[in-house]
């Protein structure tokens, strides 16, 4: 999956870091810009399970850290797709998606591709909301149905 993984990487012609943690997990590690900011991204494939992580590149100031897990965890529970997790310790915020594969089988390239794009995506469709709540005093509800109003996932 790693040689599949690194040959759609190439082909996107992304700068990236290799990192090798063990026999059975490689780690591929680049920036990327979206249309509302740039993150990390971080592909580590393990040995039967690929992690991508989007990291936002702001961390959450301590005081705002309550009202943004409120905000994450009403974008988790209409998605799909993934999950964002904060750290309450260091404010690192993060998009991860995860799947697992079978080493004797072709990976699909185009199930990569969605699920890497989508990581991304998911992450710079929410930073305008995640910057909002980090840096004023809106309420995640009030910013949350901004986001909707604008886009991708309409109310429940």
């Amino acid at each position: 999956m790693f040689n599949e993984i690194k040959q759609f990487v190439d082909a996107q012609g992304w700068n990236y870091q290799i990192m090798s943690k063990s026999g059975h997990r490689n780690i591929i590690k680049t920036q990327l810009t979206g249309h509302n900011g740039s993150m990390g991204f971080i592909i580590d494939v393990r040995e039967a399970t690929v992690l991508v992580l989007a990291l936002c590149q702001v961390h959450i100031l301590p005081q705002k850290r309550l009202a943004m897990a409120e905000l994450l965890t009403r974008i988790n529970f209409k998605l799909l797709l993934g999950n964002f997790e904060m750290n309450y310790e260091t404010g690192e915020v993060r998009f991860s998606i995860s799947w697992r594969y079978d080493a004797a089988q072709p990976a699909i390239n185009s199930a990569l591709e969605h699920n890497i794009f989508t990581c991304a995506a998911i992450l710079d469709h929410f930073l305008p909301a995640i910057m909002r709540v980090n840096y004023s005093n809106i309420s995640p509800v009030a910013v949350l149905k901004e986001v909707e109003e604008a886009t991708l996932f309409p109310p429940n």
